[in-house]
């Protein structure tokens, strides 16, 4: 299989001509508001995607679809809750997939960190994220502000208020260091100790598995696939549940952030101090994370969507 393909870009009132003109069988999409304006002059089927579960506006796009599409995918059964003026009939999962060489540092970790800057025995947390207020970075510059000097936070990404999270970093003394999207995942992954995530509408949280594949301890939200895969795992051994009242807890693989009263920052920088505390388990668990992560294989997802679209044909 070819690892890239063609790319046109076509005005979006041109795409069902631009299809039909080029006979194409089958059309696969996502955050089309007005799918019948743009595919109008096509009448092929339509597999739709859903990429996270809470977002109003990926609710707007599968409400928007639910008549044209064929059917409409979400990346996990999380992201399913998107979907719920979708008929039944339509919806399948179909899991995004994860690639081991990505993950894979191309430098020793050692090196990466003293590029960083971090000091040997520094705990080195952080996430690869878009910089965007859902996804909390400026919650976890502020949590790292309060862990003080045995802890380092990274976030890597960009986005439209990067630098607003620039600014307040520099206002805080500059406990994280900011690095492009275009840094080496793998080998960033390789250097941390720990990796975080705080947005609770994630629908397959790509970048949290690739570091649950690189075999990082997470300390984040329960979302995205993590959802599912603690109500599929419910009652193995490392399913320990919930502490009642407990700022954090262990979940079943990784250590879960959860509201409690404190502020937001207060609730992240005491999830990552618990790793850095009981790191042989934190290990552990990232252990058996990983062997998880590693079912969601690229050649799985390819095989969810050849599936879809045969099924869609005639």
């Amino acid at each position: 299989m070819a690892r890239h393909a063609p790319v046109a870009a076509v005005p979006l009132l041109d795409i069902g001509r631009w299809l039909e003109a080029r006979k194409v069988a089958v059309a696969i999409a996502w955050g089309l508001l007005d799918v019948e304006a743009a595919l109008r002059g096509w009448d092929g089927p339509l597999l739709f995607a859903c990429h996270n579960s809470e977002r109003s506006f990926t609710r707007r796009t599968a409400k928007a679809a639910r008549h044209r599409a064929f059917r409409v995918v979400a990346v996990s059964k999380a992201a399913l809750r998107t979907m719920r003026r979708v008929p039944e009939e339509k919806r399948r999962v179909v899991h995004n997939g994860l690639d081991p060489a990505r993950v894979a540092p191309a430098r020793p970790r050692e090196v990466v960190r003293e590029e960083l800057g971090v000091r040997p025995g520094v705990f080195l947390w952080g996430a690869c994220l878009r910089m965007s207020p859902e996804k909390r970075p400026d919650a976890m510059i502020r949590a790292a502000a309060d862990l003080g000097p045995g802890f380092r936070l990274v976030l890597c990404g960009d986005g439209p208020r990067r630098a607003r999270y620039e600014r307040l970093n520099a206002s805080l003394g500059s406990p994280a260091i900011m690095l492009p999207h275009s840094f080496e995942v793998g080998s960033l992954l390789g250097a941390l100790d720990c990796f975080c995530g705080l947005w609770d509408g994630e629908g397959f949280w790509y970048a949290g598995m690739e570091a649950a594949l690189a075999g990082v301890p997470l300390a984040c939200v329960t979302a995205g696939l993590l959802e599912e895969i603690r109500a599929d795992r419910a009652g193995t051994p490392w399913d320990w549940g919930p502490f009642d009242n407990a700022e954090y807890h262990c979940g079943p693989l990784w250590q879960v952030i959860l509201p409690n009263g404190s502020s937001e920052e207060e609730t992240v920088a005491d999830a990552v101090w618990a790793v850095r505390q009981d790191r042989e388990t934190a290990l552990a668990k990232a252990a058996a994370l990983r062997s998880v992560a590693a079912e969601y294989t690229v050649e799985r997802m390819v095989a969810g969507w050849e599936d879809l679209i045969w099924e869609s044909l005639p």
